[in-house]
């Protein structure tokens, strides 16, 4: 079952468009960075990052190289 979210990213405060989350857990459009493997690119405070602002995150990028855009 997928259900569709409404999500705001915590660092740019815009609603992540399509967002959606898998009962496996696997997320669309947005990272869940407040626990689990994700939350090494969070900054305080931060629960959800947006695409955009996960790919423009220097640790991101430090590990995963940039994502074309």
């Amino acid at each position: 079952m997928i259900a569709r979210l409404h999500i705001i990213c915590d660092r740019c405060n815009q609603v992540v468009k399509d967002a959606m989350k898998e009962c496996s857990g696997t997320t669309a459009g947005y990272y869940e960075v407040d626990r689990g493997a994700w939350r090494k690119f969070a900054n305080p405070g931060e629960k959800y990052l947006c695409d955009a602002c996960m790919f423009k995150d220097e640790r991101y990028i430090t590990v995963y190289g940039k994502v074309p855009q």
